[in-house]
């Protein structure tokens, strides 16, 4: 949580929004918070919904306006933080073959070669922004390696993320 932050904001109206390159990404996260946060008793809606095209381009003051005039008193963004590729080089498998009990150590061969995997990174964070003149309240940063699918992702990042912002006490039903 931000510094200076109590916690406990009693959300009302929460907007998810997805930042992302790809609407279809966007109404993936965007939809899967939704899921998470209304099963806790949240009123949520998306931002795709709600944010006009132009959003991005808006000064702060008149956005936040925007959404208070809504009824929102919080906004939960996801975004890409980095995305990366590591390498990491697995080693040769070795096996070593003898004759009998006289030479135990004759003939040592490769039974698998060694080579260089590459893994992808991905790092999101998400943001809890409070609309009444606070800002920022809390910020969460994760790491997954080699995420099978865009939707199981989503599905796994929100449902930690949902969970944390209640336990660190950033929002209260």
């Amino acid at each position: 949580m931000r510094p200076g932050y109590t916690g406990g904001h009693q959300a009302k109206k929460i907007l998810a929004v997805g930042i992302t390159s790809t609407e279809g990404n966007q109404v993936i996260f965007e939809e899967s918070l939704r899921l998470r946060l209304v099963d806790m008793g949240f009123v949520v809606e998306l931002g795709k919904d709600v944010l006009p095209k132009d959003a991005a381009s808006m000064d702060k003051a008149a956005l936040r306006d925007l959404l208070v005039t809504r009824g929102f008193d919080a906004v939960v963004t996801m975004q890409l933080h980095s995305l990366r590729h590591e390498e990491k080089y697995v080693p040769p498998v070795y096996a070593t073959h003898g004759f009998n009990t006289y030479y135990p150590m004759a003939v040592t061969m490769v039974t698998r070669p060694g080579y260089v995997k590459v893994s992808r990174v991905v790092s999101l964070e998400a943001r809890l922004y409070l609309l009444d003149g606070q800002g920022i309240a809390w910020s969460s940063r994760s790491k997954t390696i080699d995420p099978d699918s865009i939707t199981q992702y989503a599905k796994e990042y929100t449902d930690v993320m949902a969970k944390r912002l209640l336990s660190d006490g950033a929002i209260k039903r």
